[in-house]
């Protein structure tokens, strides 16, 4: 009950039918709308370094 229940998401824009952010959730491709978000902006949630190969 007490447990976090955060998810690191990736915002994707603003709904248009609902009061809220829409955020992805990239480790299930989930996309859901919510109020409730913390904005990190000065942490990038995807790797800097490019792929080499």
């Amino acid at each position: 009950k007490l447990d976090p229940r955060s998810i690191k998401g990736v915002f994707v824009g603003y709904s248009s039918t609902q009061k809220g952010y829409k955020c992805l959730d990239p480790t299930t491709g989930r996309v859901y709308v919510t109020r409730d978000v913390t904005f990190l902006e000065h942490a990038s949630y995807f790797c800097e370094n490019p792929l080499q190969g």
